[in-house]
């Protein structure tokens, strides 16, 4: 399928050969023509969005707060994949929660519900599940 810029141009070597219009008004609209193409070209698309964005988009459209491989890391969606290399086969979505027993400020867990569990607590410190995760910095 032809862009109108591609209609125009056959339309106006159509004139030169049927309406014996002079090469040099030609040329000019073929020009005119030209610079109306390059500037509507000159609009890129959008930047692609990468990796990170992608995952962030698909964990907030599921209600996930973040990624976390359990027993050794989490990240929260806004600052997702600190680490520069997120492990494709690991990385979870999980819920953020309380701070597992080795501390930090928060966790990611597999489940809402081990998140939830883990703001339980007994004997003043948080319940240990299966799911906790080290924290992010």
């Amino acid at each position: 399928m032809m862009t109108p810029i591609q209609r125009a141009r056959l339309a106006a070597c159509d004139l030169l050969l049927d309406d014996s219009i002079d090469g040099y008004t030609l040329g000019r609209v073929l020009r005119v023509l030209a610079d109306i193409e390059a500037e509507s070209v000159s609009d890129p698309r959008p930047e692609p969005p990468n990796i990170a964005t992608i995952v962030a988009e698909w964990l907030r459209a599921n209600g996930y707060d973040g990624l976390c491989i359990p027993g050794e890391c989490g990240c929260e969606i806004d600052d997702l994949m600190p680490c520069g290399s997120p492990n494709e086969c690991c990385c979870m979505a999980g819920y953020k929660g309380p701070p597992t027993p080795e501390g930090g400020d928060w966790a990611i867990y597999l489940s809402r519900e081990a998140a939830v569990e883990a703001g339980s607590v007994t004997d003043g410190e948080p319940k240990e599940t299966h799911h906790d995760t080290k924290t992010g910095d």
